[in-house]
């Protein structure tokens, strides 16, 4: 089965992190350890706004609230 460039991605963010695969799901992905599992191995697809962040991993900036 071959990987969509999402999965690819996904394992090349992690690398790029240099955390545990735990901790890049709890902190930088915000989901369970089990979650970021089935979507490296390709057993889940992984949400729209993960892939987005995944293939942009810069912070978001708010609006500023208005004076």
């Amino acid at each position: 089965m071959m990987k969509n460039k999402h999965v690819i991605l996904l394992h090349a963010r992690i690398k790029e992190s240099t955390l545990t695969d735990a901790r890049f799901a709890e902190e930088v992905m915000r989901v369970h350890p089990r979650t970021l599992r089935r979507w490296k191995g390709a057993y889940t697809p992984i949400p729209p706004l993960q892939r987005a962040f995944l293939e942009n991993p810069q912070p978001l900036t708010w609006p500023k609230e208005a004076p």
